[in-house]
């Protein structure tokens, strides 16, 4: 291969690169789905948060919280898609890591109510177990 052929397939390539970059910046969802999927978050979250009220303390309060952090990822992701740009994804997982935060607060503050060595293996679960 010379050198102008060279250039050419560079010229190409930079070319196709810039033409995939355009298509994947567009919406990969439309309006009426971008809605529905909100729709479907809050409903998702309603019926979550009815199954609740059967329960008292601090399992309703988890049940609570889990349920809010549930709608939360799901508009969060159902934003990322319909936007489809590198601004709404990195919002998408920033709204996921403040969800588990959410869950994780609820969980070590159930630990504030035991002492001594209880109270640290009920905290390092919780920390473990939602990666805080």
């Amino acid at each position: 291969m010379n050198r102008s052929s060279i250039v050419v397939a560079a010229f190409a390539g930079a070319a196709a690169l810039s033409f995939v970059q355009f298509a994947a910046a567009a919406p990969t969802q439309t309006r009426i789905d971008y809605s529905a999927a909100m729709d479907r978050a809050s409903v998702v979250y309603k019926d979550a948060r009815a199954k609740c009220d059967s329960l008292a303390g601090h399992g309703k309060d988890m049940c609570v919280i889990e349920a809010k952090a549930g709608e939360k990822r799901a508009k969060a992701v159902a934003e990322a898609q319909y936007q489809g740009t590198l601004k709404a994804a990195t919002a998408s997982r920033i709204a996921d890591a403040d969800a588990d935060l959410m869950v994780a607060k609820v969980a070590i503050a159930k630990c504030d109510a035991l002492a001594g060595p209880e109270k640290e293996a009920c905290t390092s679960s919780a920390k473990s177990a939602y990666g805080n």
